[in-house]
């Protein structure tokens, strides 16, 4: 084989490497997104239960 097809094939193992971590990137992407939207929707969650909890404990304070 000579210089330039052995370039030629370095070049092609180089861009099939780059789309694996290309396609890599992309699939962590999604999984990370779906943890952001868990995270946010627990925060929520989170939030709304204490707005109970202070309701609940101001009705039962005054309510004394």
């Amino acid at each position: 084989m000579n210089e330039g097809m052995e370039n030629l094939k370095e070049i092609e193992d180089l861009e099939d490497k780059y789309q694996t971590v290309t396609d890599g990137l992309y699939v962590l992407q999604g999984s990370l997104n779906r943890i952001a939207n868990a995270l946010e929707e627990v925060l929520q969650l989170v939030k709304q239960d204490q707005a109970e909890s202070k309701k609940r404990w101001e009705k039962e304070t005054i309510g004394e």
